[in-house]
């Protein structure tokens, strides 16, 4: 038997009971539709599920190692279901101490069903093995009683249907223990270029928006030129070695200032605001998202190939190249059917072209993207002429 101190309360009709457990209590006395499943040896069929499948890849990669590894990792609330098998007790035993203070009271022959957050309980399974020392941690759990199966299924969708993902950018503004975020956030601040011109809120630029880049995108770029070099991994404890990140910032602040800025047509009347960033958008592909995700994979891979020389590099091929977006030799890579086109193959395709341009090595991947590429191979960059 169970006695669980719990706070009784009320929404839309339904009784719930918001109660605390020791993660390892929860772990072992919790369940969720798989578990069961495998439990019974059955299979249910789609339409009979309250839950939707484990995604174990996202459990594994993302939300154990984030239990693990942060040491302030933080879960909201496991909405959990108290189902009778027998169906004989009505809702769910509550004894009052003090008005809506009391205790629910289980005998065990209840099932306790995660209806919302059963990653977040699989995560915690998982990351017990690896430390049991977690067990002893608390987490809120809500008790709901079980109506029927189509209520079931509706509440599922009830708390999740309406949750709307914050966007990257957000994230990326709102991230304090990456190396990356960190580094892309003190470049902004700090580069000519960039300072005052990035959007930290949505994923995209507004015809009227006066910035040149989304947070978003800065990050990306970031990423792709510092990643697995010099010290700069992501996590801890890189993450926290603020010499590390405003050194990785100095050097973000050097690819923007010293390479993008002396290179790029007509970015100087941006800075000057005789030109705004969507009409230098509309003429050159150089400031659409893959245009700056093209020119940070090709500058990383010049600082790779050439440590002591891929600045002037750079700046000089690119200050020669024809970045105006009706340039036919972007169509297929950067452009499809005249708009900029910003997936994530067409940023590996740019990176490429870009690459070749600069009289970087290629790896056999990209080399075959100029030959044997479909629908038409990748074309190589010519420099403008004078």
């Amino acid at each position: 038997m169970l006695r669980i101190p719990a706070i009784r309360g009320e929404m839309g009709g339904i009784e719930y009971f918001l109660t605390r457990w020791g993660m390892g209590e929860a772990a072992r006395n919790l369940t969720y539709s798989e578990e069961l499943e495998k439990q019974q040896e059955a299979e249910v069929a789609p339409d009979m599920r309250t839950q939707r499948r484990i995604n174990w890849p996202r459990v594994r990669k993302e939300i154990v190692p984030y239990l693990l590894q942060v040491p302030d990792h933080f879960f909201s609330s496991l909405t959990v279901e108290v189902v009778d098998p027998t169906m004989s007790k009505p809702g769910i035993t509550f004894e009052p101490v003090n008005g809506e203070w009391g205790y629910v009271v289980l005998d065990g022959t209840e099932e306790l069903r995660t209806l919302d957050g059963q990653h977040r309980l699989v995560a915690i399974k998982e990351a017990l093995r690896e430390n049991p020392g977690l067990a002893v941690e608390q987490i809120s759990v809500i008790l709901i009683p079980f109506r029927s199966l189509t209520k079931s299924q509706q509440l599922f969708s009830d708390l999740n249907r309406n949750a709307k993902p914050t966007t990257k950018t957000t994230n990326v503004l709102f991230e304090w223990r990456g190396l990356f975020e960190q580094a892309a956030k003190q470049a902004m601040n700090r580069s000519q270029l960039l300072k005052d011109r990035v959007e930290l809120e949505r994923n995209s630029l507004a015809q009227k928006s006066k910035k040149v880049i989304t947070l978003g995108v800065l990050y990306e770029m970031a990423k792709e030129i510092l990643k697995d070099r010099d010290g700069y991994k992501e996590g801890e404890p890189a993450a926290r070695d603020q010499n590390l990140i405003t050194r990785a910032a100095d050097e973000l602040v050097e690819v923007f200032d010293e390479v993008i800025l002396p290179s790029l047509p007509d970015i100087e009347k941006v800075l000057a605001n005789k030109m705004t960033p969507f009409e230098h958008r509309s003429r050159y592909i150089a400031t659409h998202s893959v245009g700056w995700q093209g020119i940070a994979g090709s500058v990383r891979a010049a600082i790779d190939q050439h440590p002591d020389s891929w600045k002037g590099l750079c700046r000089e091929k690119f200050s020669r190249l024809d970045w105006r977006i009706n340039n036919p030799a972007w169509e297929g890579t950067a452009v499809a059917g005249g708009l900029g086109a910003n997936r994530a193959p067409n940023i590996r395709f740019l990176i490429a072209q870009l690459k070749e341009y600069l009289g970087l090595t290629l790896s056999a991947a990209e080399e075959e993207y100029f030959t044997t590429r479909k629908p038409f191979p990748i074309k190589r960059l010519q420099e403008v002429d004078g």
